[in-house]
């Protein structure tokens, strides 16, 4: 019995290590992918950032795409889970808009021109069909927001749902276009000058 409570204890105790590495490595590797994307971060740049050795990573991830997977998965989960939060407040639909504004305010600051390619332009099959995944996952949920807003009363009747999708996909695209960041001052004002403007538009108020 006493030698199965030490093996029990040694085996906790390596399980919170293992934990905490790969806790590390993830916070070290979300850290240098948003500073300078995923192509220029190196596995030892990784490794160095987060304090362990290579043969710890590699315990970890098979390589720098499978962390990159993971890192781009937490992200995404976080950004659901927030969205999830503001649409289910008793709040109306301009309030909760304008706290997924701050909300996107937020997560963009600090955030590299390197990385945004590397996400919207990114080659590799898996990350690439695991951000497509995500990004219709998330087009889903805004459409119904969208349409249930509308049937509200707060959107426009004489907008469709498919145009509203349609012009958020080619916002979303504009922001890596290369005549708008020359007039901004970094990606993270683009990002919040395209997603003001999609909300509000132009004009102070609606003609009466």
């Amino acid at each position: 019995m006493y030698h199965c409570k030490i093996f029990v204890t040694i085996m906790a105790s390596q399980n919170e290590t293992i934990n905490k590495n790969r806790q590390a490595l993830l916070e070290a590797a979300r850290t240098l992918f948003w500073k300078h994307g995923i192509r220029r971060v190196s596995i030892q740049d990784i490794c160095s950032e987060a304090g362990v050795s290579k043969m710890t990573f590699y315990r970890q991830f098979a390589n720098k795409n499978e962390i990159a997977a993971q890192v781009l998965r937490d992200i995404f989960n976080k950004a659901m889970d927030d969205y999830h939060q503001i649409m289910q407040q008793h709040i109306t639909f301009a309030e909760k808009m304008q706290q997924v504004i701050m909300l996107k305010n937020e997560s963009t600051i600090h955030i590299s021109d390197e990385f945004l390619k590397d996400i919207y332009q990114q080659n590799h099959t898996e990350l690439h069909t695991m951000i497509q995944t995500y990004q219709h996952e998330i087009s889903a949920e805004v459409r119904n927001d969208f349409a249930q807003a509308q049937k509200d009363g707060f959107i426009r009747q004489d907008v469709t749902i498919d145009f509203i999708m349609y012009m958020m996909d080619r916002l979303t695209q504009m922001i890596l276009d290369e005549k708008l960041l020359a007039i901004c001052n970094d990606s993270q004002q683009a990002i919040m000058e395209v997603t003001r403007f999609f909300f509000y538009g132009i004009l102070t108020q609606q003609p009466a």
